[in-house]
């Protein structure tokens, strides 16, 4: 999968720890990420807000005075497809870009990136964060995540040619 989009961006360093390992099984496999590519897609969506641990997500939503219904709340949004996580060490984890972190509530610009990204191809929550978080080609070799506030439009047409890309 990654083979695919490293056409439009050199492997950077970042690039390389992002990647999927040896053994990787496509779409809808969801392969946990090494301990290097866990810390380094930390690191890069620090900025951003980082990524958070669903479990402490649904905490700070219930302590936000939404009548202590985090869990649920966190469990919609999971399901209607709203956010995304990944699966790392056993716990799920939620990239916080897709959050206003000030008021807590979903941020409109990630999902239309994923939509245009994913289109009939499947990528799991590991590929779609760490697409965010690698310099991308279209993008004069930035971030997708540090332009989605200035460059939406560039973000989108980003994902649409890589999604052309993965889907041939």
């Amino acid at each position: 999968m990654y083979a695919e989009l490293a056409i439009s961006a050199p492997l950077t360093p970042l690039a390389r720890l992002l990647a999927p390992q040896d053994g990787y099984a496509g779409a809808g496999h969801e392969l946990a990420p090494s301990n290097e590519g866990f810390r380094a897609l930390k690191a890069a969506l620090r900025a951003s807000g980082g990524v958070a641990r669903a479990d402490d997500l649904a905490r700070l939503l219930c302590d936000r005075g939404d009548g202590g219904q985090g869990d649920p709340i966190l469990g919609e949004l999971l399901a209607r497809d709203e956010v995304f996580s990944f699966a790392w060490l056993g716990s799920a984890w939620l990239p916080m870009f897709q959050f206003d972190l000030r008021r807590l509530s979903v941020q409109r610009a990630p999902q239309r990136v994923r939509a245009e990204l994913i289109g009939a191809c499947a990528l799991d929550g590991w590929d779609c964060a760490a697409w965010f978080a690698r310099p991308h080609a279209g993008l004069n070799q930035r971030a997708p995540v540090d332009l989605l506030a200035t460059d939406l439009a560039g973000v989108l047409d980003a994902a649409r040619s890589d999604r052309w890309l993965l889907n041939g």
